[in-house]
């Protein structure tokens, strides 16, 4: 068998074939701004979660009403439309977390062919919050919504970040039987806000 692949490998060589660069990735001539926030809607849908537009200046309204309609009593917050509502103390280790009903994650940009938001934590308590709670609400710019992830790694620097991650829609998984379940192991619902 190796000698069968030495024999290949010596052969490409005798070609003599120049090397080629590789084309570069296809880009359309003007990006796609259009239906964006519907696109990404779709697409968030698709993977599971929902995305609503909202007016900044009822944004700290909507994020209450959702975290009541969730019945969340216990509320990790790094946007300061609404701030964390915890209960006789605030979490100092992600354990602390551990029955954390709704997490509220600033983010961006937020890719409208996956409905993926680009989401970087500044602290070890950020990152558990939005794999620990029950339900994950991202706060996005209507800004920064892009048409697919050429568009946004043109705007994220990953190598900047200690940790940043897309999150599209709950946590799934059909490793058991096929059978697909949703906020097995992570967050049950995931709503984007997308304001303005």
């Amino acid at each position: 068998m190796a000698a069968s692949r030495e024999a290949v490998l010596a052969a490409i060589r005798e070609a003599g074939l120049p090397p080629t660069a590789l084309p570069p990735p296809w880009r359309p001539d003007t990006p796609e701004t259009e239906g964006l926030f519907e696109q990404f809607a779709a697409a968030l849908e698709e993977a599971g979660g929902t995305a609503r537009r909202v007016r900044a200046a009822s944004l700290s309204g909507e994020l209450e009403e959702h975290a009541r309609a969730l019945a969340a009593s216990t509320l990790y917050s790094t946007h300061p439309a609404l701030p964390s509502r915890h209960g006789d103390r605030a979490p100092r280790a992600p354990h602390d977390l551990a029955h954390l009903d709704l997490a509220i994650l600033a983010g961006g940009p937020a890719v409208a062919e996956s409905g993926a938001v680009w989401v970087v934590p500044e602290s070890g308590l950020d990152r558990a919050a939005g794999f620990l709670a029950e339900h994950v609400a991202l706060v996005v710019d209507a800004g920064a919504l892009v048409g697919d992830l050429h568009e946004a790694y043109a705007r994220i620097d990953p190598a900047a970040a200690g940790f940043g991650c897309f999150m599209a829609g709950p946590s799934k998984t059909a490793d058991i039987e096929q059978v697909l379940v949703v906020g097995a192991h992570g967050a049950r619902t995931l709503t984007a806000f997308v304001v303005g």
